[in-house]
C-alpha cells in the first residue's frame, strides 16, 4: 500500500498531482487545502482512504463521486463544517474532527448511504 501525504500547516495545498499512474497509491493525506483545490485528479486514481485536514469552508466535495474505490473519509475542519451536498455512496467510513459552530448538519443517510446505522 503507497500512502501520500501534501502540504504542511504553513504551506497550503492549491492542486493535486495527476494521480492515475500511481497505481498502488492507497491513502491521500492532504494537509491545509485551499477551497479552490479541485478533487477531479481522484476520479483516475484508486485511492480508498481520504484524508483532509483543515478543510476550509467553500471545498468543493462533489468530486468524490467520481472515486469509486474511495471507501474511507476523513475531513478536519478548522472552524465550520462544509459537508458535501452530493451522495457518496461508497463510502462506508467516515471521520469528522473539529466540528464547531456548526449551523446544521445534513441528513447523513443521504449523503452517506453505505455508512453503517444510516439506512
Amino acid at each position: 500500500m503507497i500512502s501520500l501525504a501534501l502540504g504542511t500547516p504553513d504551506h497550503r495545498t492549491s492542486e493535486l498531482p495527476a494521480l492515475g499512474r500511481l497505481t498502488g497509491l492507497r491513502r491521500l493525506h492532504v494537509r491545509n487545502p485551499t477551497s479552490t483545490l479541485c478533487l477531479k485528479p481522484l476520479a483516475d486514481s484508486v485511492v480508498r482512504e481520504l484524508v483532509l485536514d483543515y478543510v476550509p469552508v467553500g471545498l468543493d466535495l462533489s468530486a468524490l463521486q467520481a472515486v469509486p474505490q474511495l471507501t474511507t473519509l476523513s475531513l478536519g475542519f478548522a472552524d465550520r463544517v462544509a459537508l458535501p451536498e452530493v451522495a457518496l455512496p461508497s463510502i462506508t467510513s467516515l471521520r469528522l474532527k473539529g466540528v464547531a459552530e456548526t449551523e446544521s448538519l445534513p441528513d447523513f443517510a443521504t449523503v452517506f448511504p453505505a455508512l453503517p446505522g444510516c439506512t
